[in-house]
């Protein structure tokens, strides 16, 4: 019984919209064309560019800076000098503790002498075992002063070779925190003096994604985005990783994605901000309509109308467009709706083509083309005096 009633109100809509009056009563629907194109869903956000790797090259001694080899944005190898520190002490340091070496092992080579007479005496005994004992005793006490001479020895060496801050990787200075004449106290950690920036050809790009749209990023996506420094230019990238770490700010909810990035011209600096977009889906040479033209539904049609009886086939998911006819009328037509960017939805019809009109709304004017009048809640509204009966105006 329910399937003949809707069979009912579909006749009768259809035949409604077919009346001569039709033509003129197209006027008041706005359309659009069926279009085919490309259609993508965007994840978008906002992130900082950074290098790929930057390394924080510090100091493991205190002392005053004594010369500077390398700047901003200066270029510098493996193993190359970029600063020294003042070596004064260091080098008094590294004779002192030779010195010291040196007498160890003079005292060393006297207390072997000593025990080389102590063995002869003993075995005439001339001295006790206790006598000899002690001698060496003696002995061994002065090897292992020569020991301690030595480890203190390459402390200061390398104490001295410390001095020379080397630069650890290829790259490009992008911080200077020094200057000639600077005191670096490294008591507690060590001082950072510069950074380098391993390679600015190859880039990452660091965002926060909301968790309500964390769940269509991928990794391998690709990724779009501008920055202010070149706001007609866009750069691609791709995600390289998408990090499981919640981060709560005011109890909002986000995970990071690290976005690689190609930067041959080095146009990209680091600190850039970025405005990005994640293609969570793609569609190619698609039928795409207005989201407008889903949502519209002619008055008097029933929500839940399935259009039984067009034999466009019915199921969940499937949804209403509807066309306007070459006299004027509109017809309904069922579509398997897509992905969607927000404005246009992807659909596919057995009966829909490109470059057919759909409707997306009523237009200014009514159906039968007066316009119409919109009141305005918050204006004031006057009520005209009436007059008394026998009272007339001068």
């Amino acid at each position: 019984m329910l399937v003949v009633v809707l069979v009912v109100v579909v006749v009768a809509i259809v035949l409604l919209l077919r009346t001569p009056g039709s033509t003129r009563e197209a006027d008041a629907f706005r359309n659009a064309t069926v279009e085919r194109g490309d259609i993508s869903v965007l994840v978008t956000a906002t992130g900082t560019l950074s290098p790929l790797n930057t390394v924080q090259v510090g100091s493991q001694i205190s002392g005053t800076i004594a010369e500077l080899h390398a700047d901003f944005n200066s270029r510098v190898r493996n193993g190359e000098l970029i600063a020294l520190i003042d070596t004064t002490f260091l080098a008094a340091s590294v004779k002192e503790s030779r010195a010291a070496l040196e007498r160890s092992r003079a005292e060393a080579k006297q207390a072997e002498m000593e025990l080389q007479r102590a063995k002869v005496l003993v075995k005439k005994e001339i001295i006790s075992q206790l006598e000899y004992d002690i001698v060496a005793t003696a002995y061994q006490s002065a090897l292992a002063t020569v020991r301690s001479g030595e480890a203190q020895l390459e402390r200061a060496v390398v104490s001295l070779r410390h001095a020379s801050i080397r630069a650890p990787v290829d790259g490009v200075v992008i911080s200077r925190n020094v200057d000639v004449g600077q005191t670096v106290a490294a008591s507690f950690s060590a001082p950072t003096l510069f950074l380098i920036a391993n390679d600015l050809k190859n880039m990452q790009l660091e965002a926060q994604i909301d968790e309500g749209d964390i769940g269509m990023v991928r990794e391998g996506q690709r990724v779009t985005f501008t920055v202010n420094a070149y706001p007609e230019k866009v750069f691609e990238g791709i995600v390289s990783q998408v990090r499981l770490e919640p981060i709560t700010v005011q109890d909002v909810v986000s995970y990071t994605i690290i976005v690689a990035v190609s930067n041959p011209r080095e146009e990209l600096m680091p600190g850039m901000t970025a405005n990005l977009s994640v293609h969570a889906d793609e569609r190619s040479d698609v039928l795409k309509v207005p989201n407008a033209a889903l949502r519209f539904k002619p008055p008097g049609v029933p929500s839940d109308m399935q259009l039984q009886d067009t034999g466009q086939g019915t199921g969940p998911g499937k949804k209403l467009v509807w066309r306007l006819a070459e006299d004027g009328s509109i017809e309904p037509v069922r579509v398997d709706p897509g992905i969607t960017d927000g404005s246009y939805t992807e659909v596919s019809s057995p009966v829909l083509a490109e470059g057919d009109i759909v409707v997306t709304g009523f237009s200014r004017q009514g159906s039968r083309g007066e316009p119409r009048t919109q009141n305005n809640p918050f204006q004031p509204r006057f009520r005209r005096p009436q007059r008394r009966s026998g009272q007339t105006g001068r």
